[in-house]
């Protein structure tokens, strides 16, 4: 038979592996890079935004949503959020549309500012090379603002529709808000950049 302390050391092993092996499983899920990005964003947000303000921002936003979804809106109006401040940009059908969708953005609590860029007009889609070249923008305007020194991209947030470059963020400085718009403008398929960025004080 056998003792107490090599059953409690087996369990302790069957426990050890348990965990290794989903710590396996996460890893390779995630990705090494993915994890260093989580932990460098965790960095920066407590440079500018605590975790609690980013949480916030992320119940506002989902709260726009659902209002937009019940609202038949959900797919033409894409929600930006950062310190509370809303970024509302898309194309709808009519002025009552898009009245309905800044409305919707302003009754929600936390909201302390509501930017517009939602255009009005009969033609409400893309086509789907425009909705992928959007996607490759904004991918490829936050890939180069990853890789460029003394920028915390966490504190930017990116939507592109028909080749324009909507940015909302927190700047440090004008000269880092300007190497941002900078890096947005160069990249293939921009037609404009607008910019909703605060200068941080």
């Amino acid at each position: 038979m056998e003792n107490k302390n090599n059953i409690k050391n087996k369990n302790n092993l069957k426990d050890y592996l348990v965990i290794s092996a989903l710590g396996l499983v996460l890893f390779s899920s995630i990705g090494y890079g993915e994890i260093m990005g989580v932990a460098n964003a965790d960095i920066q947000i407590s440079n500018e935004r605590s975790a609690g303000e980013i949480v916030d921002d992320a119940t506002i936003k989902s709260l726009i949503k659902t209002k937009l979804a019940e609202n038949g809106l959900f797919t033409n109006v894409g929600v930006k959020v950062i310190e509370g401040r809303v970024l509302l940009t898309g194309k709808v059908k009519s002025p009552l549309d898009k009245l309905e969708a800044i409305k919707i953005a302003w009754v929600q609590s936390g909201v302390k500012e509501v930017n517009s860029e939602i255009v009005v007009t009969n033609n409400t889609s893309s086509s789907a090379a425009q909705i992928s070249k959007d996607s490759w923008i904004t991918s490829e305007v936050k890939s180069k603002l990853l890789v460029t020194p003394n920028i915390k991209s966490v504190n930017y947030s990116f939507e592109t529709i028909d080749g324009v470059v909507y940015i909302l963020g927190i700047a440090q400085s004008q000269d880092e808000l300007n190497k941002v718009i900078e890096i947005a403008r160069k990249i293939g398929g921009v037609n404009k950049v607008i910019n909703y960025v605060r200068i941080s004080k």
